[in-house]
């Protein structure tokens, strides 16, 4: 019988069996006489070995027979658990995800067997950590950083998504039929009522399907900390929160490479040396945190340490030796400390190295939270610093509300949204180029999108002006960097559930837009960058005077 066809499925599960692995493996360096582990740790490389065997990749299984016979002599006390015997483990995996690798590109496993004595014999050594350390030091000194990115490529869905999925596609079939034969009769209206609630269920569901369980997606992280600490000679305990959360599978892609980047910037910059946080009177070891929350259609993953606080003065002193200007360091105020930390090019690191030291880190992230809609903040308390990413929950289809502009549709995404008000023109008052209102006795700011993108009003027909447009303003108001702020529209068209498409080539450079989208019309809406927007107008206002307020 050919089981090559069983290959896809068996990559499959022995990824997510590796998985699991590399987590319990971390978890047993800081608990390593805890025994159920121990027993789990063996069920998945006995899981490994069946399998694998059952391939016909012998050496692959001979590899995870290797590892068996490791955490079974821990299990029976006849082998301590120490760091250096745990790195030679997660070398071990790292060698099986390369068999894997191979596997899937030219059907062949590769040679494990160096490996696999090495392995071996370490379960035969006397439990005395003198000679653990003796015989595994080479491996401790070989420690694999795992790469940027990753994406997902399958999703396991549980069978009741699937069933519920594949029971509304018939009752769609059903009232398929049913519609077809009623053409005119008037009891059509009640099959319109029942093909948009079945529509409103299949939406949900389906985007319902591509949740992920972000305790499999950041499964990787424990790992991905603890090789850079050993690395820098630095003692780190990694905890995660929230995890339990699933979220678009889409997100989730998005969301990896930039908490790498944090949590490399957590532990190289932020994070002391052992010597160091004595000094200071702190715990040697370090504490990072990743946190996942969700709040108001919005996830916010936070990284937070307990290491060196980021001090503005320093980074300036850094980025003057670096070549950036006078002028430009002279413009990042006390609370806009990430400007400088996100500037392409910047590092506070003094030699570029593996991890960092490049520039590109933390730019990197605030790129990739802005592009979907996000953004990253950084806030810090005593003995404690967070950066936070905050993306919509939902990529594909998003609530939001169509405004005209000049004649032009948009959609603002509602998350972003916090009041509509119409105010009579006469009480905009315009200083320096800026517009302002009063809203509950506060001034607020407004934004012009056709100044803003720069666009001939007058060349552009309002479709639908009328007098009241003329002598009303109709406002949407947004959270700014220091409270709402407005987006002057010609009129409110309502809301919608959109599903947002990527966006032209041509519009790729502009900071207002996040994709588009096929309105009822037919007609294309693009979906406006609503915090890109507000940076944008803080940024061309910065140079002029504080605003007056009005009358």
């Amino acid at each position: 019988m050919d089981i090559t066809q069983y290959t896809s499925l068996y990559l499959q599960e022995m990824r997510d069996n590796l998985a699991q692995l590399n987590r319990h493996a971390v978890t047993l360096e800081k608990e390593p006489t805890n025994i159920p582990l121990l027993q789990e740790i063996m069920r998945l490389n006995h899981s490994g070995k069946g399998s694998s065997n059952a391939m016909g990749f012998k050496s692959t299984a001979e590899l995870f027979h290797s590892l068996e016979d490791v955490f079974d002599a821990a299990r029976k006390s006849k082998l301590a658990i120490t760091k250096d015997i745990i790195t030679l483990c997660l070398k071990a995996f790292d060698q099986i995800e390369a068999s894997f690798a191979a596997i899937e590109k030219t059907k062949k496993e590769i040679d494990c067997s160096a490996i696999a004595a090495a392995v071996r014999a370490s379960a035969q050594m006397n439990p005395a950590p003198a000679t653990t350390q003796a015989t595994t030091i080479d491996a401790a000194t070989d420690v694999t950083v795992i790469p940027d990115t990753t994406a997902i490529d399958f999703i396991r869905v549980g069978t009741e998504k699937i069933e519920k999925l594949t029971n509304l596609a018939g009752e769609f079939a059903l009232l398929r039929q049913h519609a077809s034969s009623l053409k005119n009769n008037p009891e059509f209206a009640s099959v319109l009522e029942q093909l948009t609630k079945l529509t409103d269920d299949l939406t949900y569901y389906a985007g319902n399907i591509r949740l992920v369980p972000l305790e499999q997606a950041f499964g990787r992280f424990p790992r991905l900390v603890r090789d850079l600490a050993t690395v820098q000679g630095k003692n780190v305990r990694f905890e995660m929160t929230g995890t339990d959360v699933e979220l678009d599978k889409t997100l989730v892609d998005h969301l990896i490479s930039p908490l790498i980047h944090l949590l490399r910037n957590a532990v190289d910059h932020g994070m002391e040396s052992p010597d160091v946080r004595k000094q200071l009177g702190k715990n040697p070891e370090g504490t990072i945190r990743l946190t996942v929350e969700r709040d108001q259609g919005f996830a916010r993953v936070t990284v937070e340490d307990d290491g060196e606080a980021i001090v503005l003065g320093t980074l300036k002193e850094i980025a003057k030796k670096k070549g950036f200007t006078d002028a430009v360091l002279d413009s990042i105020k006390e609370t806009n400390t990430l400007d400088l930390l996100t500037m392409p090019g910047f590092s506070s690191s003094k030699t570029v190295s593996d991890i960092s030291g490049r520039g590109v880190g933390l730019s990197a992230v605030h790129q990739a939270a802005k592009a979907l809609g996000g953004q990253l903040t950084l806030t810090q308390s005593t003995g404690c610093k967070r950066f936070t990413v905050s993306l919509p929950l939902q990529l594909s289809i998003i609530q939001s509300l169509l405004v005209d502009v000049t004649g032009q549709t948009y959609a603002l995404p509602l998350v972003h949204v916090r009041r509509l008000i119409t105010v009579p023109s006469t009480q905009i008052q315009s200083t320096l180029g800026q517009q302002a209102t009063v809203v509950d006795g506060q001034d607020v700011a407004l934004i012009s999108l056709p100044t803003l993108f720069k666009t001939n009003e007058s060349a552009v027909k309002k479709e639908g002006a009328t007098t009241a447009a003329i002598t009303e303003t109709h406002i949407v108001l947004v959270d700014g960097d220091k409270g709402l702020i407005g987006i002057v529209v010609d009129r409110v068209l309502g809301n919608a559930d959109i599903m947002v498409k990527p966006i032209a080539t041509t519009l790729k450079s502009e900071v207002c837009f996040t994709g588009s989208t096929i309105i009822g019309s037919g007609r294309v809406a693009l979906i406006l960058d609503v915090p890109g927007i507000v940076q944008e107008h803080t940024v061309n206002m910065k140079q002029h005077s504080p605003l007056p307020r009005a009358s």
